[in-house]
């Protein structure tokens, strides 16, 4: 009886220390977004990237590395009017280089 008194208070401790942690509001999003940045600052900047491949320049044409495509999108880091730009390979999904936007 002992011992399953010590089992539901041990989980009852653990649902408490859940409940606090989600009243202290650490917004979750945060990290995300700090890994994000991080994981941004890695990819080769435009420039870099070419400097590194330049293979895949021609005619002002810059095409992926992976795949050859010239099929390249951007997107915003964290929302879509974000000025820091990633670029990849809309055919194979490769991320290729890195940019800024200047509003």
């Amino acid at each position: 009886m002992n011992s399953m008194m010590n089992y539901f208070g041990s989980i009852n401790n653990k649902f408490i220390s859940l409940v606090n942690l989600k009243n202290k509001k650490v917004p979750r999003a945060s990290s995300e977004t700090q890994f994000k940045k991080i994981a941004y600052d890695k990819i080769l900047e435009r420039q870099e990237y070419l400097n590194k491949y330049p293979h895949i320049y021609h005619n002002e044409v810059i095409s992926c590395r992976v795949c050859s495509s010239q099929d390249i999108k951007d997107w915003g880091l964290l929302s879509r009017d974000d000025d820091k730009r990633v670029h990849s390979c809309n055919s194979c999904g490769q991320i290729l280089w890195r940019s800024r936007v200047s509003i």
